[in-house]
């Protein structure tokens, strides 16, 4: 470790100028062909198709490919949350449908409900809402109900 050997500069190849390769290669230079297109005309088979079944499957991968670039994608308008499940509950007066709600009401959200008026949604699951709705014993409403109903009891 006294001083630094300088590197030894080692031979370059030396080019054949005298034989069948080096003739190869000045015939080659002469005619000034790509080194691609010799080799296609050489060996033919190894440039060729091997499956068209292949190139049918890549070229229509390319074209779908490019007409889904053109295409603009369309905005995902779902809601986050979907609509509650409507349950209708029908029958004649006195039959307990008011009764039936309170019960499947104090059975998802453990409390009472004293009057029903109108309408009454709840909570029943992460993403699922119920709403309740009683129904008269009037033809026109039992229509008009069962237009939107998802459940009629």
């Amino acid at each position: 470790m006294e001083g630094k050997e300088p590197k030894k500069e080692q031979k370059r190849h030396q080019q054949k100028h005298s034989g069948p390769k080096a003739e190869r290669k000045k015939s080659r230079k002469q005619l000034g062909t790509p080194a691609g297109d010799d080799e296609r005309k050489r060996n033919p088979k190894a440039f060729a198709v091997q499956s068209a079944v292949r190139m049918a499957k890549t070229f229509h991968r390319a074209q779908d490919l490019k007409a889904k670039k053109h295409h603009i994608p369309l905005v995902d308008r779902t809601p986050l949350e979907p609509p509650p499940i409507v349950v209708v509950v029908v029958g004649p007066p006195k039959v307990g449908k008011s009764t039936l709600i309170r019960c499947l009401i104090k059975n998802f959200t453990r409390q009472k409900l004293g009057d029903i008026c109108g309408p009454v949604t709840i909570v029943s699951g992460k993403k699922r809402r119920l709403t309740f709705v009683e129904c008269s014993n009037d033809i026109n409403t039992m229509i008009d109900l069962a237009k939107v109903a998802d459940l009629v009891s």
